[in-house]
């Protein structure tokens, strides 16, 4: 791929457009059927379409590194890893620990690469799920944009979004429409929330900046988050312990978020229009479903939510379905921080 590719593959124009047609669903189902490889005049964000810049691709630009490249390649091809780790001798009482790349530790035991930019990358953790930030180093042209994807923790890519300053004005009041388009699950929207608007502050300055010590104050504010310099390998992470049950009970928060977001459109209509009530409907029996697949019978969190659940009525008026949805998320959120 090259610079004329990428804007071709964009615009949809002539054979590379027709090309990006037939391919885009089949990745789509398999984001290893193809193999991307790239040689550009030194922007290499410029020589990959934006629908392509979440995969996997080898730079060939550097004619120093051919070998090395064309090494990488044929792995890819043949998909054997890249990197393993090395044999350790045995030795009495030693046991075998995580790889430590810089101060980023929490990564997979496979040391699975992920990505492999020749660019700064930050990783931020989410309970479910990660970000990866690329093309967040500071360029001066106008149309420079930096760019986010979501990933879950078996490494398989969802969905991808990116900021433009021409964003500034609406980013913040859209913010839920970016994580629609991420597919970050709505129970997780509290912790990803941050992590756009650092992405914002990231296309906002007004020239470089030493991105791993804006990385180091997050981290130290508790965020997981860490910083890979160019041509470092980023890893597979692994789910940060204090996440496991966030993890655990995600679908239970995904209901709890979308009845929150229900009592706030709501209430600000006297009359519960007959598709709010399709939603409750559906909601009602998703929290029934999932309490009852993790909870024994005579266990309280069942007896919680057939009381709430037994005083519905279809027949309810929009008054009374407005007291009864606010017991309702009252009750999963017990359920959710008491067990």
């Amino acid at each position: 791929m090259t610079e004329n590719y990428a804007k071709k593959a964009d615009s949809r124009q002539g054979g590379v457009g027709f090309e990006t047609m037939l391919t885009t669903p089949v990745l789509l189902e398999n984001k290893d059927k193809l193999v991307f490889i790239t040689r550009h005049n030194g922007d290499r964000s410029k020589a990959i379409p934006f629908h392509l810049k979440s995969f996997y691709v080898i730079d060939f630009s550097d004619g120093t590194k051919f070998n090395e490249k064309f090494k990488e390649l044929l792995h890819r091809i043949y998909k054997v890893p890249l990197y393993e780790k090395a044999i350790i001798g045995k030795k009495p009482n030693l046991h075998p620990e995580k790889i430590e790349i810089g101060d980023n530790t929490e990564i997979a035991p496979d040391l699975e690469v992920i990505n492999t930019d020749d660019s700064e990358r930050v990783i931020w953790l989410l309970p479910r799920g990660f970000l990866i930030f690329d093309d967040i180093t500071y360029e001066k042209y106008d149309h420079w944009s930096v760019v986010s994807n979501y990933y879950d923790y078996t490494g398989e890519w969802h969905h991808g979004t990116h900021y433009h300053e021409s964003y500034r004005d609406t980013w913040d009041k859209n913010i839920e429409i970016q994580l629609r388009k991420l597919s970050i699950p709505s129970g997780d929207w509290l912790f990803a929330r941050p992590a756009l608007r650092f992405l914002q502050e990231l296309r906002e300055v007004p020239s470089k900046i030493d991105m791993e010590a804006e990385v180091e104050k997050l981290k130290n504010s508790g965020r997981h988050v860490y910083y890979y310099p160019p041509s470092t390998p980023a890893f597979l992470p692994s789910l940060p312990e204090e996440y496991r049950n966030l993890s655990d009970n995600g679908d239970l928060r995904d209901i709890a978020a979308d009845i929150y977001s229900l009592i706030f459109d709501i209430s600000t209509n006297v009359i519960v229009r007959p598709e709010i009530r399709s939603t409750i409907q559906v909601l009602r029996r998703r929290a029934h479903l999932w309490i009852f697949s993790h909870y024994d019978k005579d266990h309280p969190a069942v007896g919680f939510i057939n009381e709430v659940n037994n005083k519905y009525s279809d027949t309810m008026s929009s008054a009374e379905l407005k007291e009864w949805i606010k017991e309702f998320h009252s009750t999963i959120n017990d359920i959710l921080y008491t067990g």
